[in-house]
């Protein structure tokens, strides 16, 4: 861009600054840190409310408040200079209003039909940090990259503070402390004045009442049920609402996951829930395995039946009804590793009750992802169990994806490989459908391993409970290191009619499920597309077990639809306005905004196999994108207007190149990073990352500077479409990621930032 064309539109056109830069900037870095950390609070919230895939679609919709509060701010009148800092004070006071009472707003609307009031009460914070801070870079037009450094920056340091918080306190409770961070963006804002204050340490006071009050009373928690209104899988609430004697006795806190404990008037059992949906139970045991001898009569001991598992690893132990079984099956060695270390804290927390089983003797419990646990292990065992395994946990940035990676393909190839010699795997999944699923997938794990399908299915078997409603059609999969024996067989026949259940493949005796693959007349392809539902074999590409239903969730369909309609909405809010944005930087903002998602959520999937923790994959890779966009944005702020939009196409370009070869080659690197301690995983799979970062963080900000210039009216316009864009973005990478995989997401990104590079340097060849 020529800078004969700067001076045709005088730099009068752009604002004054209402404040010194490192006082807005702070502001700024507070606002952020709250809007991050409310996203976190949301997607917990949701969690524990919604539906397992409508969690995301819930975030997701309000985070179109980004975009909405952008679109007001470009409708509103200009503010006068001399009113700009009390615009701004005023709305950062509205703000730390806003967070707590739209929190108690949505635990006092309780299960509201449609849940479309809930959504719009999470959207609401949403909406005025969008108003503010759009707003906030047309003040600051000049220094977009500096203020986006300090933006990223508090964003990254509001990602570490809530999960911190949250591994002490309820979602609700830190929810209500964000407060403060907007109350203290509104006193930087705040005019030097006795009156100017006021409003802002008004604010600070009621948050700070709002916050003791509820530490002290927890008297906002959890939303109001009815047996008429609770959603299908989240058992707890239903519980609560058609038991009068049920009650929640304690709690407990993680990034990862809640933990309620109820109590009904059983006095032999209690329910530890995770995010009031998978339930587990605790039982009444004193040491006496004689007093708990009637698990043998159920359904998940049949993998057990005539087995003395010597050495026995539980993945998911929950609160400690899978080690009984072991106990009681004559394991002298159990390792129970579990995800949530808010579950051990509530199972060690009631050792009077259930006889501190994870501290049993001979019982070795382990906080860790179950899959992480196997890679790293050396280990051989005789039993390997899985009972059930499903963890409702929130994963922020991906939640219609935070599938488990202990199902895959490459999952149970690892299985296979830390069974004994007559070693077992047994899982117990929820349904025939899920049960099929894997054992679909461990076929293929073998045959990768060179065991052709009519080999390995002397190896399996599988069971399901006959009732007729298909949730509770319990079902059994076993897969044996050693062929199936004669005698093994007629056990887990025997033990199958015992309990009510009915072979769905057991060799010699039903085969039926899968005729022709146990004869090689066809290939598993060839089976696979016989069958009405998507029961192909999961990989860590495509890592979604539970997704049965051919195409996608509709959860997911309705967000596409959403994000679609935002879209539309967003561009006709233009009507009326002499202000209008160049197709040039609806490209620019707009492949930016989608290209960022379908960089980051495979990202933060992909580390989830290095970290094993979805939680610190998200850190690991949300701290490298913000810390290294942040210092990105504040090196090239020292950019000079001439010849920017060729450095921003170069640094579009370079990112391209980089993500499109981490695609390839992250796996690898992760193979490679795995075999070390924790701590250096966990930098090294932000480290990868971080260059990548540092290019992302020069378009954006410069993008908006470079079009101050031209029209600086257009920033919160301009603003919003990046947000936008990012929802659709999120909403389309989600849909891909089911359907293509986290690879393709990886490419389609690259190709976004590619035609971001394209648009920013055809801007600068038109001067």
């Amino acid at each position: 861009m020529s800078s004969r064309r700067h001076n045709r539109n005088p730099e009068s056109t752009v604002p004054h600054s209402p404040l010194p830069l490192w006082q807005a900037g702070l502001a700024l870095a507070l606002l952020s840190a709250a809007s991050m950390a409310f996203e976190v609070v949301l997607t917990h919230l949701f969690s524990e409310v919604f539906q397992y895939h409508f969690a995301f679609l819930a975030v997701s919709t309000a985070i179109l408040g980004l975009g909405i509060g952008a679109a007001i701010s470009f409708r509103l009148p200009a503010s006068a200079e001399h009113e700009q800092r009390v615009w701004m004070c005023t709305t950062a006071a509205v703000l730390a209003v806003v967070l707590p009472l739209a929190l108690i707003l949505f635990i006092a609307t309780g299960f509201v039909p449609g849940y479309v009031l809930q959504i719009l009460l999470g959207m609401l914070p949403f909406l005025v940090t969008g108003l503010l801070t759009s707003r906030l870079y047309a003040f600051y037009a000049e220094k977009a990259a500096w203020l986006y450094a300090f933006d990223l920056g508090g964003a990254a340091l509001g990602l570490f503070g809530v999960l911190t918080l949250l591994d002490a306190i309820s979602a609700i409770s830190t929810g209500l402390a964000l407060g403060l961070l907007a109350a203290a963006a509104a006193l930087l804002f705040a005019e030097n004045s006795r009156s100017g204050r006021l409003l802002p340490v008004g604010a600070l006071l009621l948050t700070l009442a709002l916050l003791g009050i509820d530490l002290g009373t927890h008297v906002v928690d959890l939303p109001h049920v009815s047996a008429n209104n609770t959603p299908a899988d989240k058992t707890m609430y239903q519980v609560l609402a058609n038991d009068s004697s049920a009650r929640i006795v304690d709690s407990t806190y993680s990034s990862y996951a809640r933990v309620d404990l109820v109590s009904t008037r059983d006095s032999s059992q209690m329910y530890a829930f995770t995010n009031a949906g998978a339930g587990s139970y605790m039982l009444a045991y004193n040491g006496d395995l004689s007093k708990v001898n009637w698990l043998k009569s159920q359904v998940e001991y049949v993998p057990f039946l005539d087995e003395t598992p010597n050495s026995t690893l539980i993945l998911g132990a929950g609160a400690g009804k899978d080690v009984l079984q072991a106990l009681l099956a004559g394991s002298s060695s159990i390792t129970a590793v579990e995800i949530n270390p808010a579950m051990v804290e509530m199972v060690r927390r009631h050792a009077d009750f259930d006889g501190n089983i994870l501290d049993a003797a001979g019982v070795t419990t382990v906080v860790a992802d179950g899959r992480d646990f196997v890679t790293r292990s050396s280990d051989a065992y005789d039993m390997i169990y899985l009972n059930l395994v499903y963890s409702q946990a929130p994963a922020p940035g991906s939640n219609a994806l935070s599938e488990a990676y202990i199902f895959t393909t490459e999952a149970f190839e690892q299985y296979w490989q830390h069974l004994a010699a007559d070693g077992r795997l047994a899982i117990v999944a929820h349904q025939g459908l899920e049960g099929a699923r894997a054992m679909i997938t461990a076929i293929q794990a073998l045959q990768n391993l060179g065991i052709a399908p009519t080999e390995s299915l002397k190896h399996m078997a599988l069971l399901m409970y006959n009732s007729s409603d298909v949730n509770q059609s319990t079902t059994v999969f076993v897969l044996q290191k050693s062929a199936l024996s004669a005698a093994q067989i007629q056990t887990l026949n025997n033990g199958a009619s015992a309990t009510g259940m009915s072979p769905l493949y057991l060799p010699g005796v039903y085969e039926k499920l899968f005729d022709g693959l146990n004869t090689g007349k066809i290939s598993l392809s060839e089976y696979l597309v016989q069958n009405d539902y998507n029961l192909f074999p999961t990989s860590d590409d495509q890592p979604f077990f539970f997704n049965v239903n051919p195409g996608l969730p509709d959860a997911l369909k309705t967000l596409l639809a959403i994000a679609a309609a935002a879209l539309v909405l967003y561009l006709l809010s233009l009507l009326g306005s002499p202000h209008r944005p160049r197709f040039n930087q609806f490209v620019f903002f707009g492949a930016l905004g989608v290209g960022y998602f379908f960089v980051e959520m495979p990202f933060i999937q992909r580390s989830q196999l290095l970290t094993g923790n979805p939680t610190l994959a998200m850190v690991a890779v949300l701290a490298a994108l913000l810390l290294g966009g942040g210092l990105g944005s504040f090196l090239s702020s020292r950019w000079s207007m001439e010849g920017l939009w060729q450095k921003i196409a170069l640094a579009a370009l370079l990112n391209a190149v980089l993500v499109v070869a981490l695609a390839f080659f992250q796996p690898q690197l992760n193979t490679l990073f795995e075999s070390m301690s924790f701590t250096p995983r966990l930098i090294l799979a932000g480290l990868v990352l971080l260059p990548g970062g540092i290019l992302m963080g020069v378009p954006f900000a410069n993008g908006l500077r470079l079009a101050s210039r031209a029209d600086n009216a257009l920033l919160p316009y301009l603003w919003g479409w990046n947000s936008v864009t990012s929802v659709a973005g999120s909403a389309a990478a989600a849909a891909l990621a089911m359907l293509i995989g986290f690879r393709a997401n990886l490419l389609i990104g690259a190709g976004c930032y590619a035609l971001a590079a394209l648009s920013a340097w055809a801007a600068g060849r038109k001067g």
